[in-house]
């Protein structure tokens, strides 16, 4: 059985992204994978011009502002990968044990996979690096605090 979480967009401004991400499998182990899909969130939106229609702008990427995590997995190697999605995906970060981490006053992490082959702009947020496993009595939660790039 896989391991089975959820993700919620908690706010989804034009400036900002707001995503909690929680696991707990309850069973055999299993890998998991989420997608902050770029493509489905809110647009940057004008007020409208001459001809009467707002013009709206799509985000393209997503840089990692904050970030509040808790990491409680059996194994010791085991642990959290958040990652700019692309043909060879590139991490932002990964995670082990529990803390909070603020990029604000450098600008936010910029989605590493930009410009690479592939790149979509999405983020992914893995297992390990997306071959480890979760178990029985592991659990994962994380808040993240995005700004969107247009």
């Amino acid at each position: 059985m896989a391991a089975v979480g959820t993700t919620k967009t908690q706010f989804d401004g034009s400036k900002r992204l707001v995503v909690q991400t929680i696991l707990m499998p309850t069973e055999a182990a299993g890998e998991f994978t989420f997608t902050i899909d770029v493509s489905a969130l809110n647009n940057q939106r004008f007020p409208a011009v001459a001809n009467g229609n707002a013009s709206a702008i799509p985000c393209v990427s997503l840089s990692l502002q904050k970030i509040w995590y808790s990491v409680s997995v059996a194994a010791k190697e085991d642990s959290v990968s958040i990652v700019g999605d692309a043909t060879a995906d590139l991490p932002y970060i990964t995670l082990h044990g529990n803390g909070f981490k603020d990029f604000t006053n450098i600008g936010g992490i910029h989605n590493p996979a930009l410009g690479t082959g592939g790149s979509t702009g999405d983020v992914i947020i893995r297992s390990n690096d997306g071959t480890g496993a979760t178990t029985a009595g592991d659990s994962i939660s994380i808040h993240m605090e995005w700004l969107k790039n247009y």
